[in-house]
């Protein structure tokens, strides 16, 4: 399942990350997000991207360098604008992106997640992937704010969830699915959470004898993968990606 709103950092019920476009067309992306080496460590106000690879391959790179590092000059730009010059001039034509957006860390440590140059209208090429608003949407900010906090050089937005990162897990509900929170319900009315086959268990505690699942929504059967899990029936409970990620 697709949503239907424009812009970046999106995610579908196989957990690829993807932009929407404002004719329609979708762009997938990287599901990984790390931490730039060219980030400084200066105690001041900063300007902040996120450039999104052309290539899945490789991670999506959340740049934050104050202006001093990057060498703000007034009336040659906008910072963000300027900011990314400065990170092609590293790199030249051997790296390239398919979006950029914008955010800015205060001296404060605060984050500020507006920008008129980027977020407002994203283009690739000569299509705009923008929601016509300055701001990154609640994806986009949960996850500036995990990798600048913890400086993660790689994180995994699907794998996070599956490891009980709370703030994503709830943003991936609410704000990706906008769906009926009865949805993340088992039988017994408790909340659901993303589990790999270490973490699915039976109502005794004991773990699944395989990597395996049934569905008891839809009574398919998987092999492999992650499911919405609960431990509270004598054989556990799950639901399958499809069946939280839909209405029918």
């Amino acid at each position: 399942m697709l949503g239907k709103d424009v812009g970046v950092g999106q995610i579908n019920d196989e957990w690829n990350l993807y932009a929407r476009a404002k004719d329609g067309g979708i762009t997938l992306l990287c599901n990984r997000y790390g931490w730039s080496e060219h980030n400084c460590n200066c105690k001041k106000s900063k300007t902040g991207l996120i450039l999104y690879p052309i290539d899945r391959n490789y991670k999506n790179i959340v740049l934050l360098v104050c202006q001093d590092c990057y060498g703000y000059k007034s009336g040659q730009g906008t910072q963000h604008e300027q900011l990314c010059k400065w990170y092609y001039g590293i790199y030249g034509d051997s790296k390239a992106f398919a979006l950029v957006s914008g955010f800015a860390q205060k001296d404060d440590g605060s984050f500020g997640y507006n920008s008129s140059t980027y977020n407002e209208k994203i283009m690739y090429g000569d299509v705009d992937y923008g929601d016509g608003k300055r701001y990154m949407n609640e994806l986009e900010q949960r996850i500036v704010q995990e990798v600048v906090t913890n400086k993660r050089h790689s994180y995994n937005v699907a794998k996070a969830i599956s490891q009980g990162n709370k703030n994503i897990e709830i943003t991936m509900r609410n704000y990706i699915f906008c769906l009926d929170p009865a949805l993340f319900k088992c039988s017994n009315g408790h909340t659901l959470k993303l589990s790999e086959h270490k973490d699915r268990k039976t109502e005794s505690n004991q773990a699944y004898n395989d990597e395996g699942f049934s569905c008891d929504a839809c009574k398919t059967k998987y092999s492999s993968g992650v499911s919405w899990h609960c431990s509270c029936h004598l054989i556990g409970f799950d639901k399958c990606r499809k069946c939280v990620s839909s209405k029918g």
